[in-house]
């Protein structure tokens, strides 16, 4: 909504002539996407797992789909910001997967760099097909698409949360709820027609958005990387020789 003429009988919004005049269109939505560059590049100097350092190359990929996106406001680099978040949510799906269940965890991580690539290949055609209607809906949608990520990296937090059975576990999990909740409810409030809509405001709601939404997925990210302490003692033991136990 930045530099938005505002909706008028229920038409669409479009730029000011004054923003479609300037280098940069949207500046506050364009230049907070260095938040997500930044939290991508923390993950990929991470030095830990390869599959958390695969998703810090999807961050920062969707910092720089959407800040060219924004500072264009080019309807073809649309295209580019919408499959960059498409890939972001497929690779953070496979992080919780590998959380979540044990077994599954070495396979997703010695493979970290080819499931990268096969869910680029997978960003793309949702990209493609996100407008196709089945049964009256868009089930490819960047919304459903969103939900569905939302929902199932905040399962897999929970489930990470416990099974360590820790006080600050719990509180990291609330926090990165938190986070996330707050950016979603910025993000609806900036659709037209919501109560953040507000294209010459001095703070953009979708900025805020671009910079909860990348702290939430950094946070995320980092913690389910890490292996609940019980698990890591119990493969201890297991591993142990039986004159010691």
């Amino acid at each position: 909504g930045e530099a938005a003429i505002s909706a008028v009988g229920g038409a669409l919004p479009v730029h000011a002539p004054v923003a479609l005049a300037r280098l940069v269109r949207e500046p506050q939505n364009t230049w907070s996407n260095v938040a997500f560059v930044w939290v991508g590049a923390l993950l990929v100097a991470s030095g830990g797992r390869r599959l958390v350092r695969c998703v810090g190359v999807t961050v920062i990929a969707l910092g720089i789909g959407s800040f060219l996106y924004h500072a264009s406001a080019a309807r073809e680099l649309r295209q580019l910001d919408v499959a960059t978040m498409f890939w972001v949510f497929l690779m953070m799906g496979l992080l919780g997967a590998a959380a979540v269940v044990p077994r599954w965890r070495e396979r997703i991580e010695q493979g970290a760099g080819l499931w990268l690539g096969v869910t680029l290949l997978a960003a793309v055609a949702l990209t493609a097909v996100r407008n196709v209607a089945v049964a009256g809906g868009k089930p490819f949608s960047l919304r459903v698409a969103a939900a569905v990520a939302a929902a199932t990296i905040i399962l897999a937090i929970a489930q990470v949360a416990r099974r360590r059975e820790t006080v600050g576990a719990a509180l990291q999990m609330l926090g990165i709820v938190t986070l996330f909740g707050l950016a979603v409810g910025v993000q609806s409030a900036d659709r037209p027609g919501g109560r953040w809509f507000r294209p010459d405001a001095w703070l953009q709601a979708h900025a805020l958005w671009h910079v909860l939404a990348a702290a939430a997925l950094g946070w995320a990210a980092r913690f389910l990387a890490t292996e609940p302490v019980a698990e890591k003692v119990a493969e201890a033991r297991a591993a142990a020789p039986a004159s010691e136990a």
